[in-house]
């Protein structure tokens, strides 16, 4: 920043000691002037701010050459600056030096106060001029510059858009991002004025970490505006996988006789994030946002997922600190810091279990957060707040779905068109006099019309005194269903109350409307020249290829990467399978649907009937919703095989019956791959194949039952089978035996 500075110089310097008896004057001498903080050794002072106000300082005179005393005038030259109007004017007045002779120099000081005058005025820079006269001497002026605050012009972003947001940065996996350059200058400018700006490297390097669509630019100030922004320009970060923190690119500016704060736009870097949650320690564990103030000690986990694996376990320091809600007053907690480690190549990790103790009063105080942040050198941990349920306040709204036995909903979906739902009030207490709660219906992250269409904008549900919950006409809520991927959008749902004194706090509700354009579908092919869909690899078949394959419901603007984990579904690692990896990455280009990664599965071939089972393939991706898929293990162990022998004492097997032979004796053989460890019963019917009754055959019966023993791996039941012996020549014909 630019200053100007004011002055005002008290009358005269004190004049040094004289010496017992003066020295002749030699050649001509020389004095210098010197502006300081103090005494000799003190910084010199060259420059002073306008809007510093007023400065004690020091000025020195220092003599040289010369063997006399000498009165010096001390004078105000006029400078840039100008006396009244940009500081305040001093007074001339007159030093005697007296020099000695010998090594040290002659010196004389008097203080001098810098007093400027702070305008709104853009100026520039000025100066001032000290100056000093003596015959016989030479002595240099001395100039001091008045920085102008004025001339200030800052720069800064914003993202182009309409209303513009004034931005910091760009994301690193946002593709191409457009970022306009403003400049504010300290004072409105009485005449337009065009700042030439120019885009650099800073700590990122193109085109290694970004792209930008121009190296320069021009921002344009009108007269008398307070700011001006550039064209539009298109700033591309390289999505990497590399943990290299946040970056910046250098935006720097020039215009005469100003001052031009440059600025730099980050690229915020993805790969390096942490991000903080919790999970009620469970077995399952199941995600949770907050604790109950009723709900006496509760147990806690602190989640830290990072955007990327790592071949390196990690461990996040958590700090755990009142945030709203004050301790003692409103919670106790076991500990106040805890350890989240992160294995080697693991997406997630979990604290020990924490317990939290909200204090349950009677106070309607709203609910209130705990704050839980983390700190992982080299990462960008982001925090999260742990909510206190306040129980005291509440008339909880809610949504079902208006049938006749009517199901909690919590949204809609988007491609479904018109939709029913009801408003729910729920009260902590069953009210005492009727209570009336007044829904106002409006836009949350969904805008109407264009993403939704809704009956009626208020609504009301009453509570009948003694009751704990109402519930609302139904309405109608119509989402738009757009090709848009804009994920999963909410109607706000906001109420009041009217019945009671005091009344009763409402709490909010959204409404989501579930986005179909932001899927992306998890599944499986064979890995093949020509892949073939699977559903699941078979038990006996040893190691097995199986490519998982990401399926966006509309083409994506730019690359997307999915982060797939593999786990347990049914099935139990070593146990029943074993897997290439625990975790792929999948990137769906830009323009593009779909893309895939393979991996090998290898069933573990043991000879335990236990029905097929299942690995789980769940994913995440940025702004989308992934559809998690489990690949099947096909059991081998627990097949039935039907066949056929022709009754005998000591029987044959056989595969058919002939046409002309009349009436056969035939018994349907049921044979288990494994001995059965309790008695199966088979239910098998008998119906056509190729061979049509009754016009081809007919049998004893359509159906029977076959029971095998405990213990033995078969079993048999005996019909008759008699083929129509006709003249047609039709070939051999099947009748068809299925079981189950």
């Amino acid at each position: 920043m630019r200053r100007v500075l004011g002055l005002g110089l008290l009358a005269g310097l004190i004049v040094g000691l004289l010496p017992a008896a003066p020295v002749p004057v030699g050649a001509q001498g020389t004095i210098t002037l010197e502006l300081r903080t103090g005494n000799l050794s003190s910084p010199l002072v060259t420059e002073v701010a306008e809007d510093g106000g007023s400065r004690s300082l020091i000025l020195h005179a220092r003599a040289s050459g010369v063997s006399s005393a000498a009165n010096v005038q001390i004078s105000l030259g006029t400078g840039t600056a100008t006396a009244g109007t940009d500081f305040t004017a001093p007074t001339s007045g007159a030093v005697n030096f007296a020099f000695y002779i010998g090594g040290a120099f002659p010196s004389a000081w008097d203080n001098l106060t810098i007093t400027p005058v702070d305008d709104s005025l853009v100026e520039g820079n000025e100066t001032i001029v000290i100056s000093a006269t003596r015959a016989g001497f030479m002595i240099a002026d001395l100039v001091v510059t008045i920085n102008d605050d004025d001339d200030d012009i800052t720069l800064s972003f914003n993202d182009g858009g309409s209303p513009a947001e004034a931005i910091t940065g760009v994301d690193e996996e946002g593709g191409a991002q457009t970022v306009q350059v403003v400049a504010t200058p300290a004072q409105a400018v009485n005449s337009a004025r065009s700042v030439a700006v120019t885009i650099a490297d800073g700590t990122a390097t193109s085109p290694a970490d970004y792209a930008t669509s121009v190296t320069s630019t021009t921002v344009t100030i009108d007269a008398n505006a307070t700011s001006g922004t550039s064209a539009t320009l298109q700033v591309t970060p390289t999505t990497d996988t590399t943990i290299e923190r946040d970056e910046t690119i250098s935006v720097t500016g020039t215009l005469a006789n100003y001052d031009i704060k440059g600025a730099d736009l980050l690229i915020f870097d993805d790969d390096d994030d942490i991000t903080l949650s919790f999970n009620d320690g469970g077995t399952p564990a199941m995600a949770i946002t907050g604790v109950s103030e009723g709900g006496g000690a509760q147990t806690v986990r602190v989640v830290a997922t990072p955007k990327r694996t790592a071949n390196a376990a990690r461990s996040v320091a958590v700090t755990i600190a009142d945030g709203t809600a004050t301790t003692t007053t409103d919670y106790t907690i076991s500990t106040t810091t805890t350890t989240v480690s992160i294995a080697a190549n693991a997406m997630s990790g979990t604290s020990t279990a924490l317990t939290v103790t909200p204090v349950d009063d009677t106070s309607a105080e709203g609910d209130e957060t705990i704050s839980v942040t983390g700190t992982l050198a080299n990462y960008d941990v982001k925090g999260a707040n742990l909510l206190i349920y306040d129980d005291d306040d509440d008339i909880m709204l809610s949504f079902d779905d208006g049938g006749g036995t009517p199901a909690a909903i919590t949204g809609v979906s988007e491609e479904d068109g018109a939709q029913t739902i009801r408003v729910v009030a729920t009260a902590a207490q069953a009210v005492s006099a009727n209570v009336t709660v007044n829904v106002t219906i409006a836009d949350g992250t969904a805008a109407s019309p264009g993403d939704y269409a809704i009956s009626a904008t208020s609504t009301t549900v009453t509570i009948t005194s003694g009751a704990t919950s109402g519930v609302s006409a139904a309405l109608t809520v119509t989402p738009v269903d757009d090709t848009t991927v804009e994920g999963s959008e909410t109607i706000l749902f906001s109420g009041t109350d009217t019945g009671v004194t005091p009344a009763l706090g409402v709490r909010s509700a959204s409404l989501t409307i579930n986005d179909d354009d932001d899927d992306i579908t998890l599944s499986f092919d064979d890995g093949g020249g020509t892949p073939a869909a699977i559903t699941g690899v078979t038990e006996g078949g040893g190691a097995q290829t199986v490519r998982v394959v990401a399926t966006a419901a509309q083409a994506v603007s730019a690359n997307v990467t999915v982060n797939v984990t593999i786990a347990d579904g049914t099935a139990a690692s070593p146990g029943d399978y074993g897997t290439s990896a625990t975790s792929t990455t999948i990137t769906i280009p830009s323009g593009t649907t779909g893309a895939s990664a393979p991996l090998t599965v290898t069933p573990v071939d043991d000879t335990t009937v236990e029905g097929n089972e299942t690995i789980l393939f769940a994913g995440t991706a940025t702004g989308y919703d992934v559809k998690s898929a489990g690949l099947f293990i096909t059991d081998d162990d627990d097949d039935i095989t039907l066949s056929f022998d022709d009754g005998g004492g000591a029987p044959a097997a056989i595969t058919g019956v002939t046409e002309g032979g009349g009436a056969h004796t035939v018994r349907v053989v049921a044979t288990a791959a494994q001995p059965v460890s309790a008695p199966v019963s088979i239910a098998v019917t008998i119906s056509d194949g190729t061979a049509a009754s009754p016009g081809d055959y007919g049998t004893s019966t359509t159906s029977t039952t076959i029971t095998i023993a405990s213990g033995t791996t078969g079993a048999s039941a005996a019909l008759t089978v008699t083929p129509v012996d006709d003249a047609t020549v039709e070939g051999d014909e099947l009748i068809l035996f299925a079981g189950s």
